[in-house]
């Protein structure tokens, strides 16, 4: 729910608002296939877009 609700205020940055659209997109994958790996790859997908998001802006 997080993910969805900063989307929005990813638009600054071009084309950042696809990753959280990865996220979401693997996550609803885990949930369809009950896959615990899918989950986990969602996690690393959701936690590494604010860090990539981040470095983007400050550089």
């Amino acid at each position: 729910m997080v993910i969805a609700i900063v989307m929005p205020a990813t638009e600054l940055v071009p084309f950042s608002a696809s990753i959280a659209g990865v996220a979401l997109m693997t996550f609803g994958l885990a949930m369809i296939s009950k896959d615990g790996l899918l989950a986990v790859l969602a996690w690393g997908v959701s936690l590494a877009g604010p860090v990539m998001l981040v470095r983007t802006i400050g550089s």
